[in-house]
């Protein structure tokens, strides 16, 4: 799978999330803040991915902490400035 139809995958999935966060706030009394904040993370982190998978070509088993691996160089160089 090329990155950009990755990042479509990624981006379809991600808009199922978000549709299911508007599902709920019609009916907010029937779901937890929880379950409402998971489905809003899951539909930002599977955007960013798709972002990341336009430019680096992510396969669909990376983790989390791969991304966080890319970024922890800049905490780094931030810390120590």
């Amino acid at each position: 799978m090329s990155g950009h139809d990755h990042a479509r995958a990624l981006l379809a999935l991600a808009n199922d999330d978000l549709k299911a966060c508007r599902r709920m706030v019609r009916d907010v009394e029937d779901f937890s803040d929880a379950i409402f904040g998971f489905h809003i993370q899951q539909a930002i982190e599977k955007a960013f991915k798709a972002w990341l998978a336009r430019a680096l070509t992510l396969t669909l088993k990376s983790s989390i902490l791969f991304i966080i691996d890319l970024f922890l160089p800049l905490e780094k160089e931030y810390i120590l400035s």
